[in-house]
């Protein structure tokens, strides 16, 4: 600490002889300091305002569609729309196929679910393609990982697999 106040008093004997050469140093540190936070926020404020507009054009256009409707009859159209969208995003599902990371991979015959021992079994299950076996199905309701199956068949020039007596291992269920 000694070595620093030292070092100050030394300096400070450089500073004191040139006053005007420091003061337009000093100076134009903190000009260029408010050049790069001035810039800064004007393009802070600028990608804002962006967005404002964007989002104020977008509730025009609602404004402008349900123009003269009632509240009933815009409260009914926000939810055809809602139900349009969630229909989008989680489609019905048909309950005698299977699927796999979202997809409808394939469907099934003969399900016999055993809730007690947590399993299911299919008479037949034809995949189209090949069965991830590493990877749960979806079924239904449930999560299955596949346990095994006694025999498998090529169908349709290969473009589909038949597994005969498929067994699964009920693991979760869907959300």
């Amino acid at each position: 600490m000694q070595d620093l106040f030292s070092k100050l008093v030394q300096e400070w004997a450089v500073i004191s002889n040139a006053p005007i050469s420091f003061a337009t140093s000093v100076f134009v540190a903190i000009l260029i300091v408010w050049a790069v936070v001035n810039w800064s926020y004007r393009m802070a404020f600028t990608n804002k305002n962006t967005q404002i507009d964007l989002l104020n054009g977008r509730l025009a256009d609602y404004q402008e569609k349900l123009k003269g409707a009632t509240p009933d009859q815009a409260a009914g159209e926000i939810a055809r729309l809602g139900a349009e969208i969630e229909g989008i995003k989680n489609p019905p599902r048909d309950d005698n196929s299977v699927y796999q990371k979202g997809h409808r991979i394939g469907m099934v015959a003969g399900v016999a679910v055993d809730a007690k021992n947590n399993l299911v079994s299919f008479a037949q299950i034809t995949i189209n393609g090949v069965l991830d076996k590493a990877t749960n199905i979806e079924f239904r309701n449930l999560i299955l990982a596949f346990s095994g199956s006694d025999g498998v068949g090529q169908v349709t020039q290969g473009l589909a697999v038949n597994y005969r007596n498929a067994k699964f291992k009920i693991v979760g269920n869907r959300q």
